[in-house]
């Protein structure tokens, strides 16, 4: 998201002529996290500016309710021409919009207003509803539905923009069954073709997925408003396009939010099964390494915050705790004051699955081989640039080594 919204800005930035649109199959699943990663991809693409997106199969996973909520709370324009309620003929969202692109000044000449209709399909399905509580909805022939919308919108817009989720093996024959449309934004299967495709009378964009690509199209028009020439192609939005400094702080917002989202999962499902053993179960059988490792900085670690009064601020402890939102390990200090302080198998590993090993392997070379080996990715998930500049692996390993 955060270099989508830098290529915005770079390529875009100024231009009244501008629409930005989604294919829609934005939500991944129906948990908690689901849900979470949801809402801020929505709210991403409200700080965006998108025109319009449309509903793929698998965004009806959190419920009708969810899509309808975010598209108030966001001020999104959810489009799809052929979902219905029971009936077969209410529709569940607007089956179109019409955009107008206004006028203005390019140089010595004058751009005119274009009005562009913009609408959205999906497959045909048996099933949409997954939740009880939502009514049961009707997903009807995308062909029929798209021709619907088109003859409402022919006679009002200069341009006509559809945002097909069909599958690639039905893209042909869709554009072939509504030769009307200008411009087809193509989405479902994972296809990404570098340059617009022409399918019959209509340009083609296919995006890829994920997030990895952006499809930039631009048109020509005549003074007719009809399009002449055009130009585009289909954009890795890789390293060489920098991160948005803005969508970073709410990439960041959301990092923290899913964060505290897990620890509470994790306490509500994973809390009682014990895996921990606490570093004095490990003193039993490592005395020497026990004691070497008590005069660390480790040792007394969640101390630390204590004194900085942060001992109940998650993004903290993590790294000042053992087993941090993991199986029986740190809650919090009052739920597991065992579990304070960098321990033994903080870095060394999960203690339950070392002992269960050594109880079926005799070998001393195979019981230490059983235990996770430290390497520097194991140090600089807590000491990494901006929590620790001045860490250096080689030299402050041989502070805890033993």
């Amino acid at each position: 998201m955060a270099r989508r919204a830098t290529y915005l800005k770079q390529h875009h930035a100024g231009s009244e002529h501008r629409l930005v649109v989604d294919n829609g199959d934005f939500i991944s699943g129906r948990g908690k996290k689901e849900q979470l990663a949801a809402e801020y991809l929505l709210k991403a693409f409200a700080k965006m500016e998108y025109d319009a997106i449309n509903l793929g199969e698998r965004d009806f996973l959190l419920g009708l309710q969810f899509l309808k909520d975010m598209e108030k709370k966001y001020k999104l324009s959810f489009v799809s021409a052929n979902i219905f309620y029971s009936d077969g003929v209410t529709p569940v969202f607007q089956p179109y919009i019409i955009k107008e692109l206004k006028g203005f000044d390019f140089g010595d000449s004058y751009i005119p207003a274009v009005k562009v209709g913009i609408f959205g399909v999906m497959m045909e399905r048996q099933q949409l509803s997954y939740h009880e509580a939502d009514p049961r909805l009707v997903v009807g022939d995308p062909i029929a539905a798209a021709q619907n919308a088109i003859s409402k919108l022919k006679d009002r817009c200069d341009l006509i923009v559809g945002l097909i989720h069909l599958s690639y093996g039905q893209l042909t024959a869709f554009a072939e069954a509504v030769p009307e449309i200008d411009v087809i934004i193509a989405g479902h299967d994972a296809v990404m073709r570098i340059d617009p495709q022409k399918i019959n009378q209509s340009l083609v964009i296919m995006g890829g997925n994920r997030g990895q690509y952006i499809g930039d199209l631009r048109l020509v028009l005549n003074q007719q408003k009809k399009i002449i020439d055009y130009e585009g192609k289909v954009v890795a939005l890789d390293a060489k396009i920098k991160d948005d400094p803005a969508m970073l702080k709410l990439i960041q917002e959301y990092s923290e939010q899913e964060a505290k989202l897990s620890f509470e999962i994790n306490r509500e499902q994973y809390q009682k099964i014990e895996m921990y053993m606490g570093a004095a179960k490990c003193k039993e059988c490592h005395q020497e390494q026990y004691e070497q490792w008590s005069k660390t900085p480790h040792a007394s670690a969640f101390n630390r915050l204590v004194q900085a009064g942060k001992k109940d601020d998650i993004n903290c402890a993590r790294c000042h705790t053992t087993g941090f939102g993991l199986y029986n390990g740190f809650y919090g200090l009052d739920e597991s004051p065992d579990m304070i302080h960098v321990q033994c198998e903080a870095c060394h590993g999960i203690g339950k699955l070392h002992v269960q090993s050594i109880e079926k392997i005799k070998s001393q070379q195979l019981k230490a081989a059983i235990l996770a080996p430290i390497t520097e990715e194991t140090c600089v998930g807590c000491h990494d640039k901006t929590q620790d500049p001045t860490f250096d692996y080689q030299k402050d390993l041989k502070l805890v080594k033993h």
